[in-house]
């Protein structure tokens, strides 16, 4: 007997029998026990498993699509600036907890994530997964270290609607700083509440988060000037003239040490121009710029006087004391060659405050700067590796003929496919080097990979998102025949080397970074970067660490009454040439102190006798008079601000230069 229920008997079918509504509370097919009404009555709840297929991603959509017209709205409210930010910051919000529910899920099915990202880096139609990629693809060269990284994309509907169903690191970890910084800082989201303390020739960029038009109190144009010096003296005003802020950003932590030391500098001149509401000029701000960034100030004695008030006082906490409302200071990068700024700036002018670097970036590759043509390096036409040690192989433009110093590329040049931007970027990627540009003219394009989401702990630790980028790991210290682990392989405490596939046809590049896996959040491991594998001192293979020589040097600087170590770069003796002497093989170390003007020979020779403690190789090289004696030169005030200017574009301190004519400018400014 066919049965029917009330909703069946009102829709107008013929009664057989009506069951009560009590009595449809049964088992499905699966196993699991119905909702009241199994027949799908009004007020029947339809269990997840059996709900309709589309619901989901319709209410996923729904709430995109939401989420969006509330980002249109935002962007078309110019005349309302508060509530334009208020729906924005709604927005963003809103789609930054949907991301991290998201990346909680991810975190628990760390391989089938991995899996899933590399089939979206191979070229269509590939068969077989991890393990046959691998075999097919041996590693490749060591990436060049990068500046900033990828762009985070304007703020439109269509990007956001992306960051639903997509996969874009920049711009989910956007959303996920700014739902880690308000969980942490509830009122750094506030309307031009952060300064923006960051140097990006060519083009405004963020180094942390969105950027969204409202949040920051400094102007994009003064970012973009082409002088480092000015354009961080200018964000710097524009920061002074606003009392109320609740986040010091900077995109490197040298250019927030570079600022301040600004401010100590010529706080007088800065405190004239804001009581005045005027730009004064200065080398490297052009007049029409001048001009522009003028007409924003409007004259400020109070603050001026304020300003004159506590630099009196001394530089001590200044940070705090200038902005009293501040909660965090964020740095784009605080480890490696950052360390030594944070470390600095923690014990004096931002006594007091938590410092946040919110992402991890690697060099997973480069990006040809538009409308470059590369040309090859002179020392590889003969056949052999780059002599400049850049670590990497000059590759000449696709046009010309391939020289046998470069590796087979794994998209050959005579079988292009796809569009001609896919062409481009595949070809270039495919040859694990540079691409014929030098470290000097190469536009680098470090990969997103992970995220801070514990921005009160003083040491920064990321999680790395599985589905950002494929990552394997080499166990250090390396074995004769490495073999790669993958993310979900990793043992807590242990180094690894990192190897990284970010992009279409770049395949297994090593980043030249060592992690330190500090733990896990799920099965997602939680890394430390520990050094740069490109900033080694080797003069004959005794190989001495980045971070191990700094603290041996700052070991060596704590025997010295007075003296606090400000700066510091090594170079090697072979980069010298002739002008080094007919002597062996050694170091030589530029050194900018504070406290103390004046070195004498039992001074330098500490710095020497604290590396033979701290690297028995060295120590046995020394001894036998392969290595000569570490030469120590001390520097003039402002001489590695110099050096930073000239490196043309914001990238973190070399430890190790490797370049004359950084070489030639850090010779000229010795004074002792």
């Amino acid at each position: 007997m066919k049965i029917k229920t009330k909703a069946e008997l009102r829709a107008g079918a013929a009664p057989v029998a009506v069951i009560p509504r009590h009595f449809c509370r049964r088992r499905n097919s699966r196993g699991n026990r119905g909702a009241r009404g199994g027949g799908g009555g009004p007020g029947a709840r339809v269990p997840a498993r059996g709900r309709a297929p589309g619901m989901l991603p319709a209410v996923a959509m729904a709430v995109a699509v939401a989420v969006a017209v509330a980002v249109a709205v935002a962007v078309a409210l110019p005349a309302a600036p508060a509530l334009r930010h208020r729906l924005a910051r709604s927005a963003l919000l809103r789609a930054a907890g949907r991301y991290r529910r998201r990346l909680e899920l991810r975190g628990s099915e760390v391989r089938l994530s991995q899996e899933r990202r590399l089939r979206r880096l191979l070229p269509p139609g590939t068969a077989g997964g991890s393990e046959a990629f691998r075999e097919r693809h041996p590693l490749g060269q060591s990436c060049p270290e990068g500046g900033p990284g990828e762009q985070v994309p304007p703020l439109s509907p269509w990007a956001l609607l992306r960051s639903f169903w997509g996969t874009d690191p920049p711009l989910q970890g956007s959303l996920l700083y700014l739902d880690t910084l308000r969980a942490a800082f509830p009122q750094a989201l506030a309307s031009r509440a952060t300064a923006l303390l960051s140097w990006a020739p060519g083009g405004h960029r963020a180094p942390a988060g969105w950027p969204l038009p409202t949040l920051y109190c400094t102007p994009a144009e003064a970012g973009a000037l082409p002088s480092r010096a000015a354009a961080l003296r200018v964000q710097l005003l524009f920061a002074l003239r606003t009392r109320a802020l609740h986040v010091l950003e900077a995109g490197l932590a040298t250019e927030l040490h570079d600022a301040l030391a600004t401010l100590r500098a010529s706080w007088p001149g800065m405190a004239e121009d804001l009581a005045l509401g005027r730009l004064s000029p200065q080398p490297g701000l052009p007049e029409d710029a001048r001009g522009r960034l003028q007409a924003l100030l409007v004259p400020d004695a109070a603050r001026a006087a304020e300003l004159q008030a506590e630099c009196a006082l001394g530089f001590e906490g200044i940070v705090q004391r200038l902005w009293p409302q501040l909660e965090v200071v964020v740095v784009g990068t605080a480890h490696g060659a950052e360390q030594l700024y944070c470390d600095a700036l923690r014990q004096a002018d931002c006594k007091g405050l938590p410092f946040y670097c919110p992402f991890y970036r690697a060099a997973g590759g480069e990006c040809p700067p538009h409308g470059a043509v590369p040309t090859a390096c002179p020392g590889c036409m003969g056949g052999s590796r780059c002599p400049r040690r850049h670590g990497c192989i000059s590759v000449p433009h696709p046009s010309l003929e391939r020289p046998a110093c470069s590796p087979e590329p794994a998209l050959p040049w005579h079988q292009p496919r796809g569009s001609p931007s896919e062409r481009g970027e595949a070809a270039w990627a495919g040859m694990g080097g540079l691409g014929g540009l030098t470290l000097a003219h190469a536009a680098l394009c470090p990969a997103l990979l992970g995220v801070n989401l514990w921005p009160k702990e003083p040491a920064p630790r990321f999680l790395l998102c599985p589905d950002w980028a494929f990552c394997e790991f080499l166990p250090c210290p390396a074995e004769e025949e490495p073999q790669t682990v993958l993310l979900g392989e990793l043992w807590e405490g242990r180094e690894y080397g990192l190897v990284l596939t970010a992009r279409p046809g770049e395949y297994r590049r090593r980043a030249g970074e060592v992690l330190r896996v500090a733990g896990f959040h799920k099965q997602c491991p939680v890394v430390e970067p520990i050094r740069r594998e490109s900033q080694a001192l080797s003069v004959r293979g005794e190989s001495i660490p980045e971070e191990r020589f700094c603290r041996s040097l700052c070991r060596a600087v704590g025997m010295w009454p007075g003296a606090r170590l400000v700066d510091y770069v090594c170079v090697e003796s072979a980069l010298l040439g002739a002008s080094s002497g007919a002597c062996a093989p050694h170091y030589e170390v530029f050194v900018e102190l504070r406290g103390l003007r004046d070195l004498s020979e039992g001074q330098r020779y500490k710095l020497d006798q604290c590396l033979q403690e701290d690297f028995p190789i060295y120590k046995s090289f020394r001894f036998k008079g392969s290595i000569g004696p570490l030469r120590l030169h001390l520097v003039g005030a402002g001489a590695f601000a110099q050096l930073r200017e000239a490196l043309g574009s914001p990238l973190p301190m070399p430890r190790v230069v490797r370049e004359e004519r950084l070489l030639q400018l850090i010779q000229s400014t010795v004074i002792s």
